[in-house]
């Protein structure tokens, strides 16, 4: 019957089982026609009813067994809405064969039911994924700016340190010049070597004055 209306019917292995599945209006619905079992007092053989009179512990115990109904029932497995019917099964005024019309359209109704999910779960992802687009580039942002920070606040305690160290050297060669008897061997070429190294160290100084740019300028 469905077949007939232009669906597809196919046995499908999805994790490691086998699913009978429908594909209807461009979707894909699970479903499994399965008959009811009906239980029953099991009849003991002789044999059996002699090996249960050994053993107090069987001799009372009932036992069942089960056995095919006759009757089937139709069930779709995906879901597919609050409300949409699922279950049709054999009864005492119908079989299930007469309500092949209800099934067929009930997996219409589902077809569209597992349709509006599937869109809705793929709309979700696509929102989850832009939300986790935007942290990440809101955490990328605030990394760089840190890393501005850091190398502004590095820079400055260069710039502080050269500072300082030329305010040192020039204390040394105002007391150098106020002691002119005191030892200073080498002391004109140990100030031009701090001096070099305040340079060297001084932000305004590269920036400005040689070939030189720090970094992330």
């Amino acid at each position: 019957a469905l077949e007939a209306r232009g669906s597809t019917v196919s046995v499908m292995e999805r994790d490691r089982t086998h699913q009978t599945c429908v594909k209807i209006l461009d979707e894909t619905i699970e479903v499994e026609l399965r008959e009811g079992l009906n239980r029953r007092e099991k009849q003991f053989t002789a044999a059996e009813l002699r090996e249960r009179e050994k053993s107090s512990w069987l001799r009372d115990r009932k036992e069942y067994e089960f056995y095919p109904s006759g009757n089937f029932v139709f069930t779709i497995l995906e879901y597919c809405g609050q409300g949409v019917r699922k279950v049709w099964s054999d009864g005492k005024r119908q079989g299930l064969e007469n309500c092949l019309n209800s099934i067929i359209a009930g997996l219409g109704v589902a077809a569209e039911g597992v349709k509006a999910h599937r869109l809705e779960l793929e709309r979700w992802e696509r929102e989850r994924q832009e939300e986790q687009r935007r942290r990440w580039e809101e955490e990328e942002r605030k990394r760089k700016e840190e890393e501005k920070i850091k190398h502004l606040e590095k820079l400055v305690g260069n710039w502080n340190q050269s500072r300082r160290i030329r305010e040192f050297l020039s204390e040394v060669e105002e007391a150098a010049a106020e002691n002119p008897g005191k030892k200073t061997d080498n002391l004109s070429d140990w100030l031009s070597w701090a001096r070099a190294y305040a340079e060297s160290i001084d932000p305004i100084h590269l920036t400005f004055h040689s070939s030189a740019r720090p970094e992330n300028n």
